[in-house]
């Protein structure tokens, strides 16, 4: 089951290790993207883990997309768990990927949130000492 994400059905920690073990026993050239949601902890707290599961799936399959278009398939996407995913490409389109991921996201986080929140522009979470903070 370490060997792969039964939640994206990406390859898991254990991929992820042996992946990059074989490109330094290669001895080639190669780039780690390390892609983490911000404030996922507080989206998932205020709509809940169905959707946060479905945000979660979502960055997987345009992980995959925008690595397999712009790094093509030699590139390799894992998830390492939670909202943590790592993509090892070669290092000339890595740049270019990263810009492309977070473009790819840009796109589709407002769909991923209620009317009311989009208007808004963030969720609002009360705090343990009752203050409210909003998460943009």
């Amino acid at each position: 089951m370490r060997a792969q994400s039964p939640l994206t059905g990406l390859p898991g920690n254990v991929r992820i290790a042996e992946e990059i073990e074989r490109r330094c026993l290669a001895d080639e050239p190669f780039a780690v993207l390390y892609v983490d949601l911000d404030h996922f902890k507080a989206y998932n707290d205020h709509y809940g883990f169905m959707r946060g599961d479905h945000v979660i799936q979502t960055t997987g399959r345009l992980l995959q997309d925008v690595t397999l278009e712009t790094a093509g398939p030699t590139a390799f996407v894992g998830h390492v768990g939670g909202d943590d995913f790592v993509i090892v490409c070669d290092p000339a389109p890595a740049a270019e990927l990263a810009e492309g991921i977070i473009e790819g996201f840009d796109a589709k986080i407002a769909d991923l949130y209620d009317p009311q929140d989009r208007e808004r522009g963030g969720i609002e979470l009360v705090t343990r000492r009752g203050e409210t903070q909003t998460f943009r």
